[in-house]
C-alpha cells in the first residue's frame, strides 16, 4: 500500500483495495493503521449521529452522536474477544492485532457508507416531523450498509496475502 501512514491514503485504499489494508495490518505499522481505522470509524458514526440528532434538534445534536459513537466503541470491545476466539477456532492463523485491525476496518468502512447516506437522511429529517418515518429510513440505511458490506466480503477475494513469509488468506472472505 503506497504511503500507509497517510490517513487519506488509508481511507482510499479501504474503499478501493481493502485487501491491501488487511495486508498492511500484518506488518510492523499495524498499530498506527489500527488506531487510524478505529478513530475514523468512531468519528464517522458520530458524524452520522449528528444527522440523526438533527431530526429532534436541541440537545439531541450532541446526545445522538455521543450515543452512536460510544455504542459502536462498546460493541467493538464486546465482540472482539469472541471474534478472535472463533477466528482461531476456525483455523485462521492470525494475531490479535490483526483481528483488531480487521474489525476496526469493517467499522470504518461501515461508517463511511453511513456518511454517504447522511445527506439524504438530513434532507428527509428537515422535511418531515414523523419520527416513525425517519426511524424506518435510518434502519433502511443500516440494512443497506450491512448488505453492501456482506456483498463486498463475498465478492472480493484475497489471494495469497502473506506476512513474514506465511500465507494468511488464500480463500475468499465469506
Amino acid at each position: 500500500m503506497p504511503d500507509p501512514e497517510n490517513p487519506i491514503s488509508l481511507l482510499e485504499n479501504l474503499l478501493k483495495f481493502p485487501g491491501r489494508v488487511v495486508h498492511e495490518l500484518h506488518q510492523t505499522r499495524a498499530a498506527i493503521l489500527t488506531a487510524w481505522l478505529l478513530i475514523f470509524g468512531i468519528v464517522g458514526v458520530a458524524i452520522y449521529g449528528i444527522v440523526v440528532g438533527a431530526q429532534s434538534g436541541g440537545a439531541q445534536l450532541w446526545i445522538a452522536p455521543a450515543k452512536l459513537g460510544l455504542g459502536t466503541l462498546l460493541s467493538v470491545l464486546i465482540c472482539l474477544p469472541s471474534l478472535y476466539i472463533f477466528a482461531c477456532l476456525g483455523g485462521i492463523d492470525a494475531q490479535l492485532r490483526s483481528v483488531c485491525g480487521a474489525l476496526f476496518a469493517a467499522v470504518c468502512l461501515s461508517s463511511i457508507l453511513l456518511i454517504g447516506f447522511a445527506p439524504v437522511a438530513w434532507i428527509f429529517s428537515q422535511s418531515t416531523d414523523s419520527i416513525v418515518f425517519m426511524g424506518t429510513l435510518h434502519l433502511l440505511f443500516w440494512l443497506i450498509r450491512i448488505r453492501f458490506g456482506l456483498r463486498a466480503a463475498h465478492h472480493r477475494s484475497i489471494e495469497n496475502i502473506s506476512a513474514n513469509g506465511k500465507e494468511i488468506f488464500s480463500d475468499e472472505l465469506v
